[in-house]
């Protein structure tokens, strides 16, 4: 019977994590970099009536008659939440009031890490959710972020495809233009003398490790690795890129050198919520379940991903012989990645 259990018990689990594996495969995909496919001047602005991260309908509808800007935005992409803060900052310096303004996410299971997103940076742009895609669909969205800008008659006047260190200067131009503030020869002005200043060692940063996911999505581990440790030395600075180095030495074995580059992340940055994450993973692969335990559920209190916090919590009790206690974990992973199955009351057992 107990051998029974135990298959019973070991084959939910090998499901679970199949899934759990699928799942965030999918949701790891990066497309190249590309202006929106059926987005062209004079469009109209895309009739959207979606749910806000307070479960409140948000609709462009209500701006007919004004200037309206949608950007669509990944959740913990720097560049999506740099080009958020700027543009929060753009219509901040023009008091653009009358402007509507909508950022919109597929990543609806990452609501925790947009209210905190909102809370730290003082965002003010309401963020709806599309996980379904149907949007991005219509507007042809490939690469994140981007910004689109309506002026007062509904039509497509402007697009920022990605983003640099122009991204502010050039998103202030056309909200005071379509704002009324500067005419149109201003507006040309401005945009001439907005200079397109770039991190070029961030942004090589950044490209190497969209490169290292894709090989690490492939079995290219070795690849991969390279690709981060080219990306460490373009910045040393970059944090994303120390951890996902270390989480690749971690699922390879060498977890002495993914706690040194979780170190080096803690060092600088002593809050940053992803490396406790990480820490807490490498913890429980050295069989420190206690330790593991707390920094796990710290950092599911902090939601860097609740998703993957929780599947590594369930591990953690798995490891602990508490096996409810680790299918509520399985289960919550689950449900953060696919809302729908979280849906409904629980059906009774026959």
């Amino acid at each position: 019977m107990m051998h029974d259990g135990h298959n019973s018990w070991s084959g939910r689990r090998s499901a679970a994590i199949l899934l759990l594996t699928a799942l965030i495969g999918a949701a790891l995909d990066r497309p190249a970099v590309a202006m929106p496919r059926n987005a062209r001047p004079g469009d109209p602005v895309p009739q959207i009536s979606l749910t806000d991260l307070d479960g409140k309908v948000a609709k462009t509808a209500e701006w007919r008659g004004r200037p309206g800007v949608l950007i669509f935005v990944a959740a913990g992409q720097s560049s999506s939440e740099r080009a958020l803060r700027a543009l929060q900052a753009a219509r901040d310096t023009i008091a653009a009031d009358n402007i509507g303004m909508l950022a919109l996410t597929a990543d609806a299971v990452q609501v925790p890490y947009f209210r905190e997103l909102g809370h730290r940076a003082g965002l003010r742009i309401p963020v709806a959710l599309d996980p379904g895609r149907d949007v991005y669909g219509r507007i042809g969205v490939i690469v994140l972020p981007t910004t689109l800008f309506y002026d007062k008659s509904g039509k497509l006047a402007y697009v920022i495809s990605g983003y640099d260190l122009s991204y502010q200067n050039t998103a202030e131009a056309h909200l005071k233009l379509l704002a009324g503030r500067i005419s149109a020869d201003e507006h040309a002005q401005r945009l001439v003398t907005t200079r397109p200043d770039r991190d070029d060692q961030h942004d090589r940063a950044d490209r190497l490790c969209r490169s290292a996911e894709f090989m690490r999505r492939r079995g290219l581990t070795t690849q991969a690795a390279a690709e981060l440790e080219k990306a460490i030395e373009a910045d040393p600075s970059y944090a994303p890129a120390r951890l996902q180095l270390a989480d690749l030495r971690a699922l390879t074995g060498d977890l002495a050198g993914a706690e040194a580059l979780v170190a080096d992340v803690r060092k600088s940055d002593p809050r940053n919520r992803q490396a406790g994450l990480l820490l807490g993973t490498i913890r429980f692969r050295q069989g420190k379940l206690d330790e593991a335990q707390k920094l796990l559920e710290e950092a599911l209190l902090l939601n860097p991903d609740p998703a993957r916090t929780n599947y590594w919590l369930g591990r953690v009790f798995e490891a602990r012989g508490a096996k409810d206690r680790a299918a509520l974990h399985y289960r919550a992973a689950i449900e953060q990645l696919v809302p729908d199955l979280a849906a409904g009351p629980t059906p009774p057992r026959s």
